[in-house]
C-alpha cells in the first residue's frame, strides 16, 4: 500500500482565516477587519495566510498604519522599477465621507491622483499636465502608445523575451475620454476634477469584489453607502516608494487620526 507523501509543515496551504465579518457596523470596524488580514499577510479575496504578494512587503506596514487611522486598504501597489516592469504606488481603500475632502485635497496638493467614487459618481482629480510622466523612457526599449488614451497605466509590463520592446500596461484606471482630450488647453500648474456619472460602478466593484462573500448585514452595507467613499490615490511618477509612502502616511496622521482598531482588538473580535 502506498502512502501519499505529506509535505512538510512550511509548504502546506493554511486554512482561510475566521472573521466574524456578520458583527461589522461601522467603518473602524471594517478597518479592523482588513487590519486583522493583513497582520496574517492574507488577501481579502481568499483569506489565506501569507498569500499576500511578496511585493506588498516594502508598504505592509504602512497599510497596516493607514487601518489603524481608520483608512480600510483595500488595494495597492508599492512602486517598484527592475528591467521587466515599472510600476506607479498606489493605494486604494474606503474613508468616512466626512474625513475624505481634506485628506484628498492635501494629497493633491502633492501631485498625487485622486479617485474618489461614492454610491453616485466618480471624480477623477488630475494634476497638472507635467505631473503625469510618459511611459517608462529608455535608449532600449520602444514604447508606443496608443492612438487614443483611455486609461491611466499603473503597471507596465514587459512580454516576450529580454529583447523584446513590447511593453503591456495593466491595472489601469479607466478614463471616459482621452487624456489629451481632459487637459486640452490646461495651462502648466493647473489641475483639473472629471466627474463620471458611473452609478457608482467603482464604487461598487472594490465593495463587491473585497466584501461581497462576506454576507454583510444589510445595515452595515447601508452604512457604507451612506457614509464611505472608495479613495484612490496614485503617485504620477514610476518606480517609487519612500516618497509617496511618506506624503499618503503624513497626510494619514494630519487628517485621519486614530480611527480604526488596534491588533489587540481585532485579535479579540476574531477569537
Amino acid at each position: 500500500m502506498t502512502t501519499a507523501a505529506v509535505p512538510p509543515p512550511s509548504n502546506r496551504r493554511q486554512p482561510p482565516l475566521k472573521y466574524p465579518w456578520n458583527t461589522l457596523q461601522s467603518l473602524p470596524d471594517l478597518s479592523a477587519a482588513v487590519l486583522h488580514y493583513l497582520e496574517h499577510r492574507a488577501m481579502l479575496t481568499s483569506g489565506v495566510p501569507d498569500s499576500l504578494a511578496k511585493e506588498t512587503g516594502p508598504i505592509l506596514e504602512g497599510l497596516k498604519k493607514m487601518c489603524r487611522s481608520g483608512f480600510a486598504t483595500v488595494s495597492s501597489q508599492p512602486g517598484l522599477q527592475d528591467e521587466k516592469m515599472w510600476q506607479r504606488f498606489y493605494v486604494t481603500g474606503v474613508l468616512p465621507t466626512s474625513k475624505a475632502t481634506a485628506f484628498i485635497q492635501n494629497l493633491q496638493s502633492h501631485s498625487f491622483l485622486t479617485l474618489i467614487s461614492s454610491e453616485d459618481d466618480t471624480t477623477i482629480h488630475l494634476p497638472a499636465p507635467s505631473s503625469l510622466p510618459t511611459p517608462p523612457p529608455s535608449t532600449s526599449l520602444s514604447y508606443v502608445p496608443p492612438t487614443t488614451t483611455t486609461s491611466i497605466p499603473l503597471t507596465l509590463t514587459r512580454t516576450g523575451p529580454p529583447t523584446a520592446t513590447l511593453w503591456r500596461s495593466v491595472t489601469d484606471i479607466p478614463l471616459p475620454d482621452a487624456l489629451e482630450t481632459i487637459m486640452k488647453d490646461a495651462e502648466e500648474g493647473e489641475r483639473r476634477d472629471l466627474v463620471m456619472e458611473d452609478d457608482g460602478a467603482l464604487f461598487e466593484h472594490h465593495c463587491d469584489v473585497n466584501f461581497g462573500r462576506f454576507k454583510l448585514k444589510r445595515n452595515f452595507l447601508r452604512c457604507l453607502q451612506m457614509d464611505a467613499v472608495v479613495v484612490t490615490v496614485v503617485w504620477p511618477w514610476w518606480g517609487e516608494t519612500d516618497e509617496p509612502l511618506e506624503l499618503l502616511l503624513k497626510a494619514v496622521d494630519e487628517f485621519l487620526g486614530d480611527d480604526g482598531a488596534e491588533p489587540a482588538d481585532v485579535q479579540a473580535q476574531a477569537a
